[in-house]
């Protein structure tokens, strides 16, 4: 404890009179010493007070407010001495770091000092200085500490920890300047259009990633984390399974991911963190983000898929080893060996954009509209407006007349699966079909639900039925009588 007791001081209302104080003994108590002071002489220096005290009959000088708040370490003769750690000291009661004391200094505070210590870091090599103050407070290494509080180059620099994240930035030269973590705003460029994105939190960007606003895909980060998985592993996917692709589902409830692997059906929901917090962007709260998940829970189970949550709730962490650790220790680990996974080139897929390869599958290969979808597993009308936006990037050029033809050209050998419902015989494309059954129907719009029928078998007068194979694992289509279909004609 230390204490001054003023008590017995003569006072003028609520203030001490220290001019009337001359000759009275004032008690003290600091840490283990106690003792008095006699004040001899009370004066004022630019319009300051002081007090002229004996102690050990020795005379000194000090500040009425400094002997109020009992700062006589000088005077007793301990300041200097009274330092909590030695030189060579090991320090790890901390909150980062394991610091090693290198020298006992005075720490400028204001216009006075403060015991403080120079320190290094056995963890991270960092030299520096810090307080007696802030180590009491567990304060410890400014390079180890999250967010950290200085950047040493080689260590904790962007560039070091997330060079993924660095490339992003419109002057490289800030990856050397800012953690991964800093809430500092700096300017962005995206690695797509070239487009300069300004006053970006770098917490912001290394948590949601960099969304562009010519030319992003509306894919999430972890999202596209799980799209390379899939592709990798070669397995046939739907990507944002909803009502339109998929009977059971309902209302405008979305799963991210839907497959089907050994006869089991499974789907994969890359959660983010609103689903364990408030959702700013739709004020909805984490209770009713997590009862909508148990909603969507049940529909999944009760229809026979398995249904698998991975944690992407990412925040002072790197978010492409949080979300790689979380996948490599889900469920998913027990279904594929995911030791075969490039990670890295999940990560470099996630930075890129799926409106960048649409577009560069169009203008290179001239591939149709529903070929891209179905190489990037998304629909149709999303690759139409890639095109589109990509076309005013000027990344392609595209119009209805060239879609029109490119689809032409997808019902060749190289197009899509098909699935007669009517023999369950599975066709590699439009053309085969028609060659092996002898018809010139449409089968493309019956796949797409614009007609009932497209072609009728020469002997038995049946109506073949039509369904894109994908389409047709997620949610077959009932195959109806050729007096429904007539039925349905006639109204």
């Amino acid at each position: 404890m230390r204490k001054v007791y003023l008590d017995k001081l003569p006072y003028k209302g609520q203030r001490v009179s220290w001019k009337q104080s001359i000759g009275y003994q004032i008690n003290f108590v600091y840490d283990d010493i106690k003792g008095f002071f006699k004040i001899i002489n009370y004066y004022t220096k630019d319009n300051k007070h002081y007090l002229n005290i004996i102690y050990n009959n020795n005379i000194y000088n000090i500040g009425t407010s400094t002997l109020k708040q009992c700062q006589i370490g000088k005077i007793l003769g301990v300041a200097i001495n009274n330092y909590k750690y030695k030189i060579g000291n090991i320090i790890t009661d901390i909150n980062s770091g394991k610091l090693q004391v290198l020298k006992q200094i005075r720490i400028p505070n204001g216009k006075n000092t403060q015991k403080g210590y120079k320190y290094k870091c056995l963890i991270c090599g960092n030299i520096d200085i810090v307080s007696e103050y802030n180590l009491h407070r567990k304060q410890g290494c400014n390079v180890c500490c999250n967010p950290c509080r200085k950047i040493k180059i080689g260590y904790n620099d962007m560039w070091t920890t997330n060079p993924e994240l660095a490339k992003l930035l419109a002057d490289p030269d800030d990856g050397y300047k800012y953690s991964q973590n800093s809430g500092s705003k700096i300017d962005w460029k995206c690695p797509n259009c070239g487009f300069i994105i300004k006053n970006k939190k770098i917490e912001d960007i290394n948590k949601y990633g960099l969304s562009c606003p010519k030319c992003s895909d509306g894919v999430s980060y972890p999202e596209k984390i799980m799209f390379n998985i899939l592709q990798q592993l070669n397995i046939e996917f739907i990507y944002q399974l909803s009502k339109q692709n998929c009977h059971w589902i309902k209302n405008n409830y979305r799963y991210d991911f839907y497959f089907k692997y050994n006869n089991n059906k499974y789907i994969v929901e890359m959660d983010g963190s609103f689903h364990y917090m408030h959702n700013d962007m739709n004020n909805q709260t984490k209770e009713q983000t997590k009862k909508i998940d148990n909603i969507k829970n049940e529909m999944a189970i009760n229809n026979n898929a398995k249904i698998i949550r991975i944690n992407c709730s990412y925040r002072h962490n790197n978010k492409y080893t949080y979300i790689k650790n979380n996948i490599i220790h889900s469920e998913l680990a027990n279904i594929f060996n995911l030791s075969k996974i490039d990670w890295l080139q999940c990560n470099n897929f996630a930075y890129n954009s799926l409106m960048k390869q649409a577009c560069d599958l169009w203008r290179k290969y001239q591939y149709s509209t529903l070929k891209i979808s179905a190489m990037l597993h998304l629909s149709d009308s999303t690759i139409r407006n890639y095109l589109k936006q990509g076309t005013k990037l000027g990344w392609c050029k595209y119009n209805s007349k060239e879609v029109q033809k490119m689809n032409g050209k997808m019902f060749g050998h190289k197009g899509i699966k098909i699935i007669c419902l009517n023999n369950k015989k599975i066709f590699e494309s439009i053309s085969q079909a028609k060659k092996y059954l002898n018809i010139k129907a449409n089968i493309a719009f019956c796949c797409k639900n614009k007609i009932m029928y497209a072609g009728i078998d020469k002997k038995t007068k049946e109506r073949f039925q039509w369904q894109f194979y994908n389409d047709y694992l997620i949610s077959p289509k009932k195959l109806l009588s050729n007096q429904e279909i007539i039925n349905s004609y006639k109204h």
